[in-house]
């Protein structure tokens, strides 16, 4: 056998696939013009702890980008609502009464196991955030249930709004589901993804491969040399 394809074999069979994953997802921010961050604005952490990068950075990140859209109408889209702490911030970023803010969610955790993270580890038993704000709504289920059915709303309220796209989803299944679904109604949309250091990238990477869509990167922050949030613009091919 040669030796290419039994070193292959070796690795294949020794490494987890977890392990192969994180390596083919640094290789392609290192390599893959579609997914590259060098020409964006890297955002400075109030800190150097990871909740102070992780948490801090990315609410810097948010403002920055909202700043960037300015005070116009938006129609906001969250995958992966959790407790709600990033969609009280979203409203808040943006206070025109006409914007309109949509969070999905099962509220029951993960469809599959994520990194050892458990499928129940992101569960709040099914209860909405308690957040006033009549712009917000919330859509309880799992995406490939509850998304398709609001594309039709979702596209005639975004005739007249900026789409904003927090994916949020942590999953390369879901993730991947998202862009191609959302791409049939949204092919020009500005998106942050929250943990673009793990499957998110594979996800934008293999979604870009497929539609030939483009990518502009706006801002990143970075823990320990590895972005964490990204924000950006999608751009139909």
């Amino acid at each position: 056998m040669p030796l290419k394809a039994t070193l292959k074999q070796a690795l294949g069979s020794l490494a987890s696939i977890d392990f192969l994953e994180k390596l083919t997802e640094y290789s392609l921010r290192q390599k893959a013009p579609s997914v590259s961050l060098a020409a964006s604005e890297e955002v400075a952490a109030p800190g150097t702890t990871w909740v102070e990068v992780a948490d801090g950075g990315r609410r810097k990140l948010w403002r920055k980008t909202f700043d960037r859209i300015g005070a116009r109408d938006i129609l906001l889209l969250e995958f992966g609502v959790f407790k709600g702490d990033s969609m009280r911030e979203f409203v808040n970023l943006n206070t025109s009464p006409d914007s309109r803010f949509f969070g999905f969610d099962s509220f029951e955790g993960l469809p599959e196991v994520w990194r050892g993270t458990s499928r129940e580890h992101f569960s709040v038993h099914g209860q909405f955030p308690d957040i006033a704000d009549s712009r917000v709504r919330f859509v309880k289920g799992w995406f490939n249930k509850t998304l398709e059915p609001m594309l039709d709303e979702l596209a005639e309220l975004a005739k007249t709004r900026q789409v904003i796209v927090h994916f949020d989803a942590d999953l390369y299944s879901s993730s991947l589901y998202l862009l191609f679904t959302l791409y049939r109604h949204f092919p020009d949309y500005v998106f942050i993804f929250d943990e673009f250091d793990g499957h998110e990238t594979r996800a934008l990477y293999n979604f870009v491969q497929a539609t030939g869509a483009g990518t502009e990167f706006f801002h990143h922050v970075l823990w320990q040399g590895c972005p964490t949030s990204v924000s950006g613009r999608l751009t139909a091919g």
